[in-house]
This record gives C-alpha cells, structure tokens and sequence, in this order.
C-alpha cells in the first residue's frame, strides 16, 4: 500500500503533464465524461461542478459541443453544470480565459 502512494501522482502533475505532452483534452475529456456519468440520478437543481484548465479550448483536439452530447446521453441538464476554471491555467493572457468563459456561457453553462 504504502509504495502504490508513494508511486502516486498528484492531480495538478497528472494535468500538466498531459498539457505538456499535447493530452490535455483527452484528459479533460475521461475526467468529464466521468464527472457527468457519475451525476446520473442526482437530484434535479442540484449543481454538478467540473473543474476545467483553462487552456483546454487552445488544445486543436479539443471537441465543440463535447460536453453537450455526453448531458443528452446522460439525459442532464446544462443548467445544472457550472464549471470551475482551475488555477492551473496561465492568466497571463486573459484573451483565451475570456474565450472559455464566453463558449461554455453561450452554451447555457454556469462559470
């Protein structure tokens, strides 16, 4: 037990390690479609919160309307999301934060 911890890694090296490696939305996109199956059976009005990077829509395998389709398949609602973006993503550039913000509102996401 004790070695698997230690061979561990954490969520914040996972996440830039797959921004590193050119994954970050595959990544995204396993944590996400995970999030929302998990959120099967939840209780309406209550809000599923998802974190996202900030630069995920920068990534060119980055899908549109990706989370959309995954809350039809799992018949939920959009209202009920609201996604936090992470503090892992650069703010230097406020340009493609104010992207990001602008796509999942337009969608009728919270933010």
């Amino acid at each position: 037990m004790d070695e698997q911890i230690q061979n561990s890694i954490n969520i914040s090296e996972l996440f830039e390690t797959a921004g590193q490696m050119g994954y970050l939305w595959e990544l995204e996109k396993i944590c996400r479609t995970n999030a929302l199956k998990n959120a099967v059976g939840k209780p309406d009005g209550v809000k599923l919160f998802i974190n996202v990077d900030g630069n995920v829509l920068s990534d060119s395998k980055s899908i549109k309307g990706f989370t959309k389709e995954k809350l039809r398949m799992f018949s939920l609602k959009a209202e009920d999301v609201v996604f936090e973006i992470t503090e892992r993503s650069n703010c230097d550039n406020h340009r493609p934060l104010s992207t990001l913000i602008k796509h999942y509102r337009e969608q009728g996401f919270e933010v």
